[in-house]
């Protein structure tokens, strides 16, 4: 997989109608430790959900620091959930606004499982935020 540059302008079109073709089932969800495609050093697990784990990971070029989001391997035995992130990978990779993570690259691994590097923001977690602020769906009246 050819990567893009981190300074080019060129948005990444990931392919979202390409067949879903079988994929080896992973020895382990964790990428921890690991170097992915030999261009990132993955670090700790920084949240899950659903459909996949988000890794901490440094890019080995630059040293610069981004998030690898990868599906999980119940996920891969859903083709929905894997149209579902091929989707995502394309609308990400068409937006550009300051609030919205950029995509950096995307890919498989050599088990077949799709992941997508994104700038590494800091802060709270939306579950962290609502605590503090809850989000209601009554407008404010005052």
């Amino acid at each position: 997989m050819a990567s893009p540059s981190p300074q080019s302008s060129a948005r990444l079109r990931p392919p979202v109608d390409e067949p879903t073709q079988r994929i080896a089932e992973p020895r382990s969800d964790s990428l921890g430790g690991t170097t992915n495609s030999g261009r990132y050093q993955v670090g700790e697990e920084i949240g899950s959900g659903g459909m996949g784990r988000v890794y901490s990971a440094i890019e080995q070029t630059n040293g610069e620091e981004v998030a690898i989001k990868v599906v999980n391997a119940i996920a891969l035995k859903d083709p929905t959930t894997l149209r579902r992130f091929k989707t995502e990978a394309a609308i990400i990779s068409s937006l550009e606004h300051p609030a919205i993570l950029k995509l950096i690259d995307y890919g498989e691994l050599p088990d077949g499982r799709p992941f997508l590097v994104t700038e590494r923001m800091r802060g709270m977690s939306l579950d962290e935020v609502i605590v503090v602020d809850p989000i209601t769906t009554q407008r404010d009246q005052g």
